[in-house]
């Protein structure tokens, strides 16, 4: 520690603060070509672990939200959340990558944060645009469904390289969501989920079921609602998780303090670390193992998605309670809230669609052109206003570090109605 230039008691937990923020792997010795690519699955998400060799990095220890009952926040490894040296990673990345030859990230992080996230995404544009398009990183990682997640980031972070998301629903049931202590509602859910959707990223969803103090209803109608999420394209693939319950969760933690008093913990003996225990009741929940995983996995494959739900399981389970269209009810009401939504003025405004031109139709108009998401984009305009919108915004392309939205529609003097095509077609306020 001495040879660091770390001194004192307070010593270790400075130098592990420093090599959260600027140590990474450096794949020296790695031989990916040694490593199996095992095709396990026909769906593009499911196939993310295993089709492809990524390298493996995060972007912050622990986790932002650190709440969830069933998570072992009582540990360091989750409940110390520290963000790492974006500048810093994204060169060891680069260097790794020259080595290896490998161009796509996993990012491990319990959840990556989003202020993060957008700054390794805004190197990443920097990277490509120096470098070269093949040389930018397709990435993708843990997150939470929340409302961090809005419409433009989604699309700020496709167009930057994201290309799909992991993250915990847990349980699909406002009861269940308020159970597990997720922070957010069925309705913020599906609003996060659509506009993933929107954006084009594939989303894989952590499903769990036995947490104590469910009961067969709740299991039912979280199935319900996950079948309803697959059948309306927001979700890909998934794993329902059988809950184990931890000795450092935050809910045993509140059980040795007195609370929970549905919950009576097990102990069990376990080869490594003891940190699994059985509860009162948990094998209750022997039944639901295969139908939950037969079921899902015909799903992931676009089968029996209009079966319905009592079809998957024993005879005399409950009937759902949700009604089968209120994956469909909320969609609707998500879509119009995003549509809904204008640029926030103190915003900052990035361009991703393709450089624009200003094209004369004769008589004073011009069309202004441009590719956005594999689509050509046209916008009639007067002759001087195309041409000063090409210049702006073509500059604005090659800026990457975008600039404040309210500034940008002053300098463009467009009206409302040419402003929305292109904030609805390239131009992203985050």
């Amino acid at each position: 520690l001495e040879a660091w230039g770390f001194e004192g008691g307070g010593a270790w937990g400075e130098l592990e603060a420093e090599a959260v923020k600027g140590v990474f792997p450096d794949y020296a010795s790695a031989d990916f070509a040694a490593y199996l690519r095992i095709v396990d699955s026909t769906n593009p998400m499911h196939r993310l672990w295993s089709d492809s060799p990524w390298l493996k990095y995060g972007l912050a220890h622990g986790c932002y939200w650190r709440k969830c009952a069933f998570c072992d926040t009582e540990l360091e490894y989750v409940a110390d959340f520290a963000r790492c040296d974006v500048e810093a990673l994204m060169e060891a990345a680069g260097a790794a990558a020259a080595r290896t030859g490998l161009s796509g990230i996993h990012f491990v992080d319990e959840a990556m944060p989003m202020a993060s996230l957008l700054e390794f995404a805004r190197l990443n544009r920097i990277r490509a645009a120096k470098e070269g398009d093949s040389r930018a990183f397709s990435f993708w990682g843990n997150v939470r469904f929340d409302a961090s997640w809005t419409q433009d980031r989604c699309e700020l972070l496709a167009a930057s390289g994201l290309v799909a998301v992991s993250g915990g629903i847990e349980i699909a049931t406002s009861r269940g969501l308020e159970m597990t202590d997720k922070g957010f509602d069925l309705k913020s859910l599906v609003r996060t989920l659509v506009a993933m959707r929107r954006a084009g990223l594939l989303v894989h969803a952590y499903l769990i079921y036995g947490f104590p103090g469910q009961d067969a209803t709740d299991i039912v109608d979280s199935a319900e609602f996950c079948r309803q999420l697959f059948a309306s394209g927001l979700v890909d693939s998934a794993f329902w998780h059988r809950f184990v319950l931890t000795r450092h969760s935050r809910m045993y933690a509140e059980w040795k303090a007195g609370g929970r008093p549905g919950l009576v913990p097990e102990d069990r003996p376990w080869s490594f670390a003891n940190n699994d225990l059985g509860f009162e009741g948990e094998a209750d929940f022997d039944v639901w193992d295969e139908p939950l995983a037969s079921s899902l996995a015909a799903w992931m494959e676009g089968r029996g998605l209009d079966r319905p739900i009592g079809a998957w399981f024993r005879r005399g389970a409950p009937r759902p309670t949700i009604g089968k269209d209120l994956a469909e009810a909320l969609i609707g009401e998500a879509e119009e809230a995003l549509d809904g939504e204008g640029p926030k003025e103190e915003g900052t405004a990035v361009w991703v669609g393709g450089a624009p031109a200003a094209v004369r139709l004769g008589r004073g108009r011009s069309s202004l052109r441009w590719a956005y998401r594999g689509e050509m984009k046209n916008l009639e305009l007067a002759d001087r206003l195309a041409e000063k919108a090409a210049a702006i915004l073509g500059d604005q392309g090659s800026r990457l570090d975008g600039r404040k939205f309210s500034e940008l529609r002053t300098e463009l003097g467009l009206g409302k109605p040419q402003l929305d095509e292109l904030v609805s077609s390239g131009l992203l306020v985050v």
